[in-house]
């Protein structure tokens, strides 16, 4: 699969100003959509997501993110752009070190800490922080050792 684990995690730090203007919603999900994403596990939808991102969906991860998020980005091309940044820098993904999903607050995240091909020492985390219906209210890429550990107990 394709990979983009490219700092900095927020787009706005590189977004050039052209690419300040939100790009609008797609059309609403039929009900029956919905209700899918709705029974999915929060694990089996960030796996999906995750899926899509790293084989280059990106417009239907562009789908399932929160205005919020689109905002972050500023469009759908410069997300498209940070994603192939990250793919020729970084290659497909190798190995999936740990994935993890856990609740804080109202946000669902599924974490996915991978290797690279051409980064192999290092680990990097994709981040998706998901509502109840599956859309996408968080999302980034980090260095794996930038995520704070909750110890198990």
């Amino acid at each position: 699969m394709p990979a983009l684990p490219v700092l900095p995690a927020k787009p706005s730090d590189r977004a050039p100003a052209d690419q300040a203007r939100v790009l609008p919603s797609p059309a609403p999900q039929p009900p029956a959509a919905t209700a899918k994403l709705a029974r999915a596990t929060p694990l089996d939808r960030g796996r999906q997501l995750a899926r899509l991102f790293y084989s280059g969906q990106l417009d239907q991860v562009w789908a399932a993110f929160l205005p919020a998020v689109r905002s972050e980005w500023g469009s759908l091309s410069a997300f498209k752009a940070y994603r192939a940044e990250g793919t020729e820098a970084y290659g497909d993904e190798k190995s999936v070190l740990n994935e993890r999903v856990t609740r804080d607050g109202g946000v669902t995240y599924y974490t996915r800490t991978a290797t690279f091909e051409r980064d192999p020492g290092n680990g990097w985390t994709l981040i998706l922080g998901l509502d109840g219906e599956g859309n996408v209210r968080e999302f980034g890429v980090v260095e794996a050792g930038l995520l704070p550990q909750k110890r198990e107990q």
